[in-house]
């Protein structure tokens, strides 16, 4: 699922491509950004820092 929100794909959107109901992908987005530490106050787009994350584990071979 990160490599699809990496593409830039809304909830809904990955959703449909995974075949799965909207709560699951919320519920998952959720449990990814609580794992990365990254909550909306901080000022910056969490769903942005969670594809960054993923970006650059993803780049660094431990994705």
């Amino acid at each position: 699922m990160p490599s699809l929100v990496a593409t830039g794909m809304s909830n809904q959107k990955v959703a449909d491509e995974i075949s799965v109901g909207m709560r699951t992908i919320e519920s998952s987005m959720s449990l990814i950004l609580a794992q990365l530490d990254l909550h909306p106050e901080d000022g910056i787009s969490t769903r942005v820092a969670a594809v960054l994350a993923y970006l650059d584990a993803f780049t660094s071979g431990s994705a």
